[in-house]
């Protein structure tokens, strides 16, 4: 028995490390609230539904394959395993946005540290029950950037970053310290 649980806390510490590497990772955030899951980008009909609950403590982790105009093909995962896959609205596709140690977010106009960005600091953003989050819009396949929709107090923002973190299971506070001429090459 012993092992078991020991195997089954190296099995949710890896995949948790898994999907914080990735930026084709990201999770339901909606609670208690049924969420539309299709067969194709254009189907209006649904094929399958999502419900966070948080009786029973069910979480959804997504694995985006796809990006299509308001939709991603996603991987479901429940408990760290797969449920189903379909078309997911992106409106329902979350990840965390973490602080560096300047207590800002960075967007970028491209998936590019050439670009120009925009800094939003902490009092700026809105705190939800757990951290900050933002909605997924896209992803670079050939890097760690992710284009994010993220609301403030006053406006509503978008642009790309690496300020994010695609867990459900941690919102990723811990890289407070990384400075942004560490992950971005520039200086503050």
């Amino acid at each position: 028995m012993k092992e078991k649980i020991i195997l089954l806390i190296i099995l949710f510490l890896h995949f948790s490390i898994v999907m914080s590497q990735n930026n084709n990772f990201c999770f339901v955030y909606n609670t208690n609230e049924t969420i539309p899951v299709y067969n194709s980008y254009n189907d209006s009909v649904t094929s399958y539904f999502l419900y966070k609950d948080t009786l029973k403590e069910n979480y959804y982790s997504l694995q985006i394959e796809e990006n299509n105009n308001n939709r991603f093909l996603v991987n479901i995962f429940e408990n760290n395993t797969l449920i189903h896959k379909g078309w997911i609205e992106k409106k329902y596709c979350y990840v965390w946005c973490w602080l560096m140690s300047t207590q800002s977010i960075y967007l970028f106009n491209e998936a590019d540290t050439g670009s120009s960005h925009i800094e939003l600091s902490e009092n700026e953003l809105i705190q939800h029950r757990d951290g900050i989050i933002a909605n997924i819009l896209d992803y670079d396949k050939g890097s760690f950037w992710v284009k994010l929709l993220l609301k403030t107090k006053t406006a509503t923002h978008i642009g790309w970053t690496l300020n994010y973190c695609g867990s459900i299971y941690g919102s990723c506070e811990g890289e407070r310290a990384t400075t942004p001429s560490h992950v971005y090459g520039f200086e503050k």
